[in-house]
């Protein structure tokens, strides 16, 4: 499963904002993940907590997408931390600290005004 979404991530490592500021993009990008997710037609199960119906182990890709490339790999990860959390709780974990999931970053540049985040989920081989 593979959905895009519409973001512009920022190295929370880097960037000065306030508290509330910092929460309030971290929950625009939480709720832009559970959008695009459903945009993209990816099965849930609505029964409690909505959950993709993905059975685990998983291998998750976060793939930032922008002209201008961070970085290291924690400014990559940090920027992309509010869509970690997001895939999360979509697999029904309490954590994104699961054995059940590995994360893969990677960074794209597709050109200037392009932003986002491409999440691709896949079974992980035993």
């Amino acid at each position: 499963m593979t959905f895009i979404v519409p973001i512009k991530t920022v190295s929370a490592l880097n960037v000065r904002e306030h508290w509330a500021v910092r929460a309030r993009r971290v929950k625009s990008e939480r709720n832009a993940v559970y959008v695009s997710a459903l945009a993209a037609r990816a099965t849930l199960n609505l029964n409690g907590a909505p959950r993709l119906a993905v059975d685990l182990p998983v291998t998750v890709t976060l793939t930032r997408i922008s002209h201008r490339k961070l970085d290291g790999h924690d400014n990559l990860a940090a920027s992309m931390k509010g869509c970690v959390d997001e895939v999360a709780a979509l697999l029904g974990l309490k954590s994104d600290d699961d054995d059940r999931v590995t994360w893969v970053y990677r960074q794209s540049g597709e050109g200037r005004g392009v932003f986002g985040v491409r999440v691709s989920i896949e079974p992980r081989g035993t």
